[in-house]
């Protein structure tokens, strides 16, 4: 299944590169104000590895037109336990175009379960259907 994931990320984003070249030169990345709502599944690392489900908001503003500064919280759970991510997010687009890589990464602490520290790191494309919204897939 995990194999199957990756596949379908490096295929996309295969398919999105040699999309990326057609029509974007007059697209510009929002500024100010952007929240983010985000749905994904996580691995956490330790004594007992195991997978989990995560639901995710940050809220925050562009800096300049490819770096973003947000805050946020998120809601994770399997079936061994349930975490609430308190983070800062630093977020990256590579280029100012309609499709463009983008890097993330997430850092903070969570609560449940004993508390610890949080970290996230993701790479993947962001695609801008247009002004108001955008979607990415990231790994």
């Amino acid at each position: 299944m995990k194999n199957t994931a990756i596949l379908l990320v490096v295929c996309l984003f295969c398919a999105s590169v040699s999309f990326a070249q057609s029509n974007q030169d007059n697209y510009k990345a929002p500024s100010g104000y952007q929240g983010f709502l985000e749905q994904g599944n996580g691995i956490t690392f330790g004594k007992n590895s195991t997978s989990m489900f995560m639901l995710s908001t940050t809220h925050g503003c562009h800096i300049n037109p490819n770096l973003y500064l947000g805050a946020g919280f998120s809601f994770s759970w399997n079936d061994e336990y349930v975490l609430f991510p308190l983070y800062t997010a630093f977020r990256y687009n590579v280029l100012q175009k309609k499709i463009s890589p983008v890097m993330q990464i997430r850092l903070g602490s969570y609560l449940g379960e004993g508390g610890g520290q949080f970290g996230d790191l993701s790479v993947g494309l962001r695609f801008g259907t247009s002004r108001d919204f955008a979607f990415s897939v990231t790994l």
